[in-house]
């Protein structure tokens, strides 16, 4: 049970407590946190946003805050989703500022 691929029993409680392992896996967390925001940037960045909305300054940052679409509603979109995104959330965005 402690002999996971025939390892040694104390190289298996290393990898499960020790501080490079750990040190590893935080590293893992933060590359894919890193790896998912880079797709939404992809979709959703500053550039795209003004060139298809009014939107300017820091009505631009606000919206850009609140309506920034998560990595799974990106993860199968393409140029055409995104513009529609965009379009359909800066409408939300403009009524909310009208009220």
């Amino acid at each position: 049970m402690l002999n996971p691929l025939n390892g040694s029993p104390l190289t298996f409680f290393y990898e499960l407590f020790g501080k490079t392992p750990a040190k590893a896996r935080r590293f893992k967390r933060y590359y894919d946190k890193e790896i998912r925001l880079m797709q939404v940037d992809n979709f959703f960045n500053k550039t795209l946003v003004s060139k298809h909305t009014p939107l300017e300054g820091k009505n631009l940052d606000k919206f850009m805050l609140e309506y920034s679409p998560t990595a799974e509603m990106v993860k199968h979109w393409n140029n055409y989703d995104a513009v529609n995104y965009i379009k359909l959330s800066a409408k939300k965005f403009a009524d909310t500022l009208k009220n």
